[in-house]
């Protein structure tokens, strides 16, 4: 499981990721099944009072429809997409705060580009990078946090040797 962190001002969102498949590597792509969390603060949205003495309620699914949900995407993916329609594993906590906490399974494929030529004593570097496309740098604002590796990660074929994070402010002709 790799975890990932994310947080902007009122949000933050983090990845587990849970299996990596070999098969795509002839075509430069790997694929990862993993979880997606995501916070946010959404001042719109009212607790129900008596309702529950928890600090939060459990919404299902279909409150993606109902609600506001980043539009948080991965920004090397080939197929699979957290905002996809095929990806309906949603689940959902309302706090008391305000706070929507979701949680996403995504299986998705990504680029990486992968040299060869010295196998098996090869080395790639591959990314997993989450973006937002509608939302500005101003307004939605992205930052890696640390994060472990899970000793439940399941490949036989690779060994992850070192995770690093960096930040990309990179500046769009959309948006930044």
């Amino acid at each position: 499981m790799t975890v990932f962190y994310l947080q902007k001002q009122k949000r933050s969102d983090y990845v587990e990721l849970y299996r990596i498949d070999n098969e795509a590597v002839q075509v430069n792509s790997f694929t990862v099944d993993l979880f997606i969390h995501q916070k946010w603060i959404d001042d719109r949205l009212m607790f129900p009072k008596n309702m529950t003495k928890d600090k939060f309620i459990n919404l299902q699914s279909h409150w993606k429809q109902r609600i506001w949900t980043p539009d948080t995407f991965f920004k090397n993916g080939i197929a699979g997409d957290v905002t996809s329609e095929n990806f309906r594993t949603n689940y959902f906590q309302l706090y008391e705060n305000k706070t929507v906490w979701m949680s996403s399974r995504v299986s998705v494929d990504l680029v990486c580009e992968m040299d060869f030529s010295k196998y098996p004593h090869d080395f790639h570097f591959c990314n997993i990078s989450l973006m937002s496309l509608s939302h500005r740098k101003i307004t939605l604002n992205l930052n890696w946090e640390v994060f472990q590796l899970s000793k439940r990660l399941f490949n036989t074929d690779f060994e992850i040797k070192f995770v690093r994070r960096w930040r990309c402010d990179k500046t769009y002709d959309i948006g930044e």
